[in-house]
């Protein structure tokens, strides 16, 4: 069963590449012509998928031994900025995509949702 979750991640992180070099190639060419309140969900995507492919690869790595000799509060600590910037990312879709009426609220909810998360994790792993 580890072997597959291996495989899958590794084919995860491909996946992820892929998708923040097309989204950066579509960023950087719509960029100039039409500036960046028209191309908000692409950059907002982009950031969450950059996150995602950090993570992943990082994950990826340490399963199949290339970090072996790394420091774990370095690895715990590039865990955290992937994770923060794939957050972000995802909470600037929420609100991008969220109904203009709704204002704030689906975003905020979603922050403190997975700040629940986090905690419950915390009590249930300690």
């Amino acid at each position: 069963m580890d072997t597959f979750l291996v495989a899958i991640n590794g084919a995860w992180v491909m996946l992820t590449i892929c998708v923040v070099f097309v989204f950066a190639r579509y960023v950087i060419k719509e960029w100039h012509p039409y500036g960046r309140a028209r191309i908000k969900a692409a950059i907002a995507i982009l950031v969450h998928f950059i996150g995602e492919a950090g993570w992943h690869s990082l994950s990826w790595c340490l399963h199949i031994g290339l970090l072996t000799t790394a420091p774990p509060r370095a690895i715990y600590a590039l865990f955290i900025a992937c994770g923060g910037v794939a957050a972000v990312g995802a909470l600037c879709c929420i609100r991008i995509f969220s109904p203009i009426a709704e204002g704030r609220v689906p975003w905020i909810i979603a922050l403190v949702l997975a700040l629940v998360g986090a905690m419950v994790s915390f009590y249930f792993v300690a």
